[in-house]
C-alpha cells in the first residue's frame, strides 16, 4: 500500500511539472535582438516598420549589452533586470531593464531604467507612454 501511494505521488508530481507553462526569465534575453517596428514617438520621418537584416540590434551577453544602429555601436555597458508587472500603453510588461551606460556613446543619461516585455521569441521595449510622445520598439530574436 505505501509503494502505491508512493508510485502515486510520483506521477502526480511528474505531470504538475510537466504542465507547467514555461515563462520568460533573465536567460532568454541573452543573445541578439532585431527591431522590427517602433510604435508611437511622433517624429517626422520615423520610420516604423524595419525588414530583416536592418542593423538595429540589442545585444545581451551575461551582464553586458550593446546597443546597434544600422550596424554601428551607439550605446553600451551594464544591465540588470528585474520581475515587474506595470500596466503601460494597451499592454503590460512583465521586467523591467536598468541600464548603466559605461561608455558614453550617446547623449542619453548614464543610467536609465525601462519596462519590457520579454518572451522567448520577443521583446519590447517601452520608452515612456505613448501618449506623451513615448515610444514601444518591438523586436525579435535572431
Amino acid at each position: 500500500m505505501k509503494n502505491l501511494f508512493i508510485l502515486s505521488l510520483s506521477m502526480f508530481l511528474l505531470i504538475s511539472v510537466s504542465s507547467c507553462k514555461k515563462e520568460a526569465n533573465e536567460s532568454t534575453l541573452e543573445g541578439s535582438w532585431e527591431l522590427r517596428r517602433v510604435d508611437g514617438g511622433n517624429i517626422a520621418g520615423l520610420k516604423s516598420d524595419y525588414a530583416a537584416g536592418n542593423g538595429n540590434i540589442l545585444k545581451f551577453s551575461g551582464a553586458n549589452y550593446e546597443r546597434y544602429v544600422e550596424g554601428k555601436v551607439v550605446d553600451r555597458g551594464t544591465f540588470k533586470i528585474e520581475r515587474e508587472k506595470q500596466k503601460i500603453n494597451n499592454s503590460e510588461s512583465n521586467f523591467t531593464i536598468t541600464y548603466n551606460r559605461g561608455e558614453q556613446l550617446t547623449f542619453a543619461s548614464a543610467m536609465s531604467k525601462e519596462p519590457i516585455n520579454l518572451s522567448s521569441k520577443a521583446l519590447v521595449t517601452f520608452t515612456g507612454v505613448i501618449a506623451a510622445d513615448g515610444f514601444e520598439s518591438h523586436y525579435v530574436k535572431q
